[in-house]
């Protein structure tokens, strides 16, 4: 039974995947901040709200090998599902309380080091929402490669009941995602003021990419 349910779980992250994918089209995206980017590899980063826009504008407009972070159980298969879809890798995460992320952060900044963007939700698979984890700051010490923090808002849309209020974007939205000045981390600078740096970034990032679409 259980691994009927894994399955469902995954199937389901398919159709999650395909639905994205038609409803966030290139021809219907504004994309602002693109054009001084770092040409390497970067730490894409924003909150777990906009993950169903982000990741379907990374494989449509970016269309680069890419790993994420994947929970443990049901969600983890669903998540798993939706990757398949926009070809890209999941790196699995151990149940929170439980086991060490540390092996999921090297396999990740080895990827950097090598050429693959990595893109992650600042405040994790559970939250609490828009409070900063330590995951890409982590990431941005061990690799030395620069975090990118976006913003997103969709027009029409509507914000799915849960701990995150994921942002769905209806049939025909218009989307607008803003990127914002990349940000990178010593091995000896303070986490504690980069992360208050980080959230401001992405915060600020949110409410362009909503005036975009106010003024749209």
């Amino acid at each position: 039974m259980t691994r009927v349910i894994e399955w469902a779980a995954f199937e389901w992250g398919r159709l999650v995947g395909r639905y994205s994918l038609n409803a966030v089209r290139r021809e219907r995206t504004e994309v602002v901040g693109d054009k001084h980017l770092p040409l390497g590899p970067c730490i894409w980063v924003g909150w777990h709200r906009t993950n169903l826009v982000a990741l379907a504008f990374f494989q449509q407009q970016l269309n680069r090998p890419c790993l994420t972070f994947v929970p443990p159980g049901l969600e983890g298969a669903t998540v798993r599902g939706w990757m398949t879809i926009y070809r890209q890798t999941p790196v699995p995460l151990p149940k929170d309380g439980t086991g060490n992320p540390q092996a999921a952060l090297k396999h990740m900044a080895r990827a950097l080091r090598e050429g693959i963007d990595v893109v992650v939700a600042l405040d994790g698979p559970h939250g609490p929402a828009e409070k900063v984890r330590p995951g890409a700051l982590w990431l941005a010490r061990l690799s030395g490669r620069p975090i990118i923090p976006g913003g997103i808002a969709a027009r029409p849309s509507v914000s799915y009941p849960r701990w995150d209020r994921q942002l769905i974007p209806l049939p025909g939205a218009r989307v607008s995602l803003v990127l914002g000045d990349p940000i990178s981390l010593g091995r000896d600078d303070a986490l504690p003021e980069a992360s208050r740096e980080l959230a401001e970034r992405v915060n600020a990032a949110n409410r362009q990419a909503r005036q975009l679409l106010g003024r749209s």
